[in-house]
């Protein structure tokens, strides 16, 4: 049902300040990987130079925009300490994908970056920060799609997830489940079927999903407690 909210009848969500602060850190480290695919591997020295080049806020004040730089230059410093070593395993930066599924259902999508590790496993990447977070379990889910895809375009099957969060630092790896592989393809061929049937009940009472969403006022009122 939100799905028909805002791509059908064109609600949208509010408009934070901070927009377009986590697609300008994507944009920087889509350069570094370029870059690094090049045998170019950027240092701290060029981090001011990315920040200026791809930090773009067009609802933010002065304040938020310097904090939002600081930030910026703060995450990007982090991730070349702390991942610097395996910018020279790079395999893809940024790959479309597209899986061809049941139904004639097709799935477009992009790897933010494809790696090896030092014993030559295939690690698909995702980046986050804050401001373009998502449920966990709906990234957990995203890259295994992406997991399927990689193998369609290469043959080959990907061996590690791994999802790093730009503002707090770390990252969460893990082996790539053939089992969730399998339901989380099929989950989207029903969500395909219905989109294309116009099935798109709106919840029938409160739940979880309902207090994080935007749309809520559009929906109903939130029962007393």
């Amino acid at each position: 049902y939100l799905f028909k909210l805002r791509f059908l009848y064109g609600f949208d969500t509010p408009i934070s300040r901070a927009l377009g602060y986590g697609k300008s850190l994507h944009d920087a480290l889509a350069e570094i990987h370029a870059e690094s695919l090049k045998g170019k591997i950027p240092g701290k020295d060029d981090i001011t130079r990315l920040v200026a080049d791809h930090l773009h806020l067009p609802f933010a004040n002065k304040l938020v925009e310097e904090n939002l730089r600081k930030a910026a230059n703060k995450a990007l410093t982090r991730y070349l300490q702390d991942h610097g070593q395996n910018l020279n395993k790079l395999e893809h930066v940024e790959k479309i994908v597209e899986l061809k599924l049941a139904e004639g259902i097709v799935v477009s999508g992009r790897i933010d970056l494809i790696r090896r590790t030092d014993t030559k496993e295939v690690v698909i990447v995702d980046f986050k920060s804050d401001e373009r977070a998502q449920a966990e379990d709906i990234s957990h889910k995203q890259l295994h799609i992406y997991a399927v895809g990689y193998e369609q375009l290469s043959g080959k099957r990907a061996d590690l997830i791994e999802i790093h969060n730009l503002d707090k630092g770390g990252a969460k790896r893990e082996v790539v489940d053939e089992a969730l592989m399998a339901s989380t393809i099929a989950t989207v061929v029903e969500a395909g079927r219905k989109l294309r049937e116009d099935q798109l009940p709106r919840l029938t009472s409160w739940c979880e999903k309902c207090a994080s969403c935007d749309m809520v006022g559009v929906c109903r009122s939130q029962p007393a407690v």
